[in-house]
Formats: C-alpha cells, sequence, structure tokens
C-alpha cells in the first residue's frame, strides 16, 4: 500500500497544476468512505458540485459536504491541497467561512450547516489563522496531514523548553513517541488505550482530550483547568460535533 505522502505525490504528477484541487477533493471523498473512524460518523460525503442541495451555484469556497450519523446535519468541509511547508493564514479561509455561513434549501426547508471541517496538506497555521477557529457560532475543526498520513511524523519546538511534557501523557495513553532534544518523533498507531493522564498546559490538555477521544474504552484528563483558560466551552464544542465526552467532578487518585 502506498504511503500518503506518495499517493499525493502521484497526484501532483499525473495531472495538470489546475487540476490539483479537483483530485485531492476526489482522494477525500474515498477517504471519508473508508477511514474507520469518518465512515462512522459520516453516512454520506461527496463533492459540493456533486451535491443535491447546492442550488446550481459552483463551488465558491466548500469543497466537500458530509452528512452526520448522530443528528443529520451537514458538514461543511474546505480541502486545502497545499505544499507540505505552506503556511496557512487567516486570508486564506474567509470564502470558506462566507459560503458556509449560509443556508441551503433542503426537502425540510432552509438549513444551515451543523459544523465546518478544514483539511490541509500542511500543518502549518499562522497564529491568526488558528484564532480564526476559535469561538465560532459554527463549530470549525481541521484535519492536518499528519492525522491522515502514515509513517513517521518529527514535531519541532524552539520556543518552550518543556513543550513536549506532555509526551510521557502521551505514551500512557500507548502512543508511539519518543523525544530528541527539541524535536519529539511520532509514529501513527490507528487506536490508543484508555487511562489516566493530566494535562500541564492549554494545547497539551486539549491534544490529551483529542487522542483521548480516538482510545480504547473511558480515558478521564485530569487538570482539565489548564483548558479552560484557551478553549471556553471545548466539551461542549466537542460534543456538539459528536464526541462522546462530560465534564465529572475531580477525584483525587491514590
Amino acid at each position: 500500500m502506498s504511503k500518503f505522502s506518495e499517493v499525493l505525490e502521484q497526484l501532483r504528477e499525473n495531472q495538470p497544476k489546475a487540476k490539483y484541487g479537483i483530485a485531492f477533493e476526489k482522494l477525500m471523498v474515498n477517504y471519508f468512505k473508508t477511514d474507520p473512524t469518518l465512515k462512522n460518523q459520516f453516512d454520506e460525503v461527496c463533492r459540493w458540485t456533486d451535491w443535491r442541495y447546492n442550488g446550481g451555484k459552483a463551488d465558491t469556497g466548500i469543497d466537500l459536504v458530509a452528512r452526520r450519523v448522530d443528528d443529520g446535519t451537514w458538514t461543511a468541509i474546505q480541502c486545502k491541497f497545499y505544499d507540505s511547508k505552506a503556511r496557512i493564514q487567516r486570508s486564506h479561509l474567509g470564502s470558506f467561512f462566507e459560503a458556509s455561513g449560509q443556508s441551503v434549501n433542503t426537502e425540510e426547508g432552509r438549513q444551515h450547516f451543523g459544523s465546518r471541517l478544514i483539511i490541509s496538506t500542511t500543518d502549518h497555521w499562522s497564529s491568526h489563522a488558528e484564532d480564526a477557529l476559535a469561538n465560532q457560532i459554527i463549530p470549525t475543526s481541521r484535519i492536518g496531514i499528519s492525522a491522515i498520513a502514515d509513517g513517521t511524523t518529527v514535531i519541532t519546538e524552539n520556543v518552550f523548553e518543556s513543550r513536549f511534557r506532555f509526551v510521557d501523557e502521551m505514551l500512557r495513553l500507548g502512543a508511539d513517541a519518543q523525544v530528541d532534544g527539541h524535536h519529539v518523533v511520532v509514529r501513527g498507531k490507528e487506536r490508543l488505550s484508555s487511562t489516566h493522564v493530566w494535562s500541564s498546559d492549554i494545547r497539551a490538555g486539549a491534544g490529551l482530550v483529542l487522542s483521548a477521544l480516538c482510545a480504547d474504552e473511558t480515558t478521564t484528563v485530569h487538570d482539565v483547568f489548564h483548558i479552560d483558560r484557551g478553549y471556553p466551552n471545548f466539551v461542549e464544542n466537542l460534543q456538539r460535533l459528536g464526541a462522546t465526552i462530560e465534564r465529572t467532578q475531580e477525584e483525587e487518585l491514590f
């Protein structure tokens, strides 16, 4: 089986540059239909141009649409087939936010999108672009290349010396990761294991929660006050996206 990076390279080699986006959109439709997690979350996915509710409008920011299994709402999806070293800017998101903020005409009447998702082949986002995802009326999440690529990912941190403290907690979940100075080497695994883990800062805590959603059975994340400082309504937003998660009273563990 080809690695995902090889598949992307083949997409770039086998058609004109003008058709890169279309080829990547079709690849992502197949990804949604075959990925073990996504195919259980969405019972229908297609390109915007093939969607029966597009109203005859051309793609002006929404590339794919997918229907959630749990509540029947539609998710607007944008696919960004960028160079892996490119950086996503806030200006790159405007047309998607505008298009997905409009209602569509269905058999049940006018409906709004229940959520948004951005898929990108780069994991580099500017701080302004990341800020644009927060506190949206329509919950917005993203899938980066690290989430869908096979093989090994190397993450570098040159600002905060203690940033990788959370790796020990990831190891408790069964992750395959190793810290090497300012770098951490991560090898993808399909499933993680449930356990008790402790949040050490805002982003690390959020990462632990998202990792826990990929684990078998029930995982408890402690010291969530770190997460609350940076991500208000974090639990509620994940619940709206269909996650099985709840906030409980902290108990002392011995």
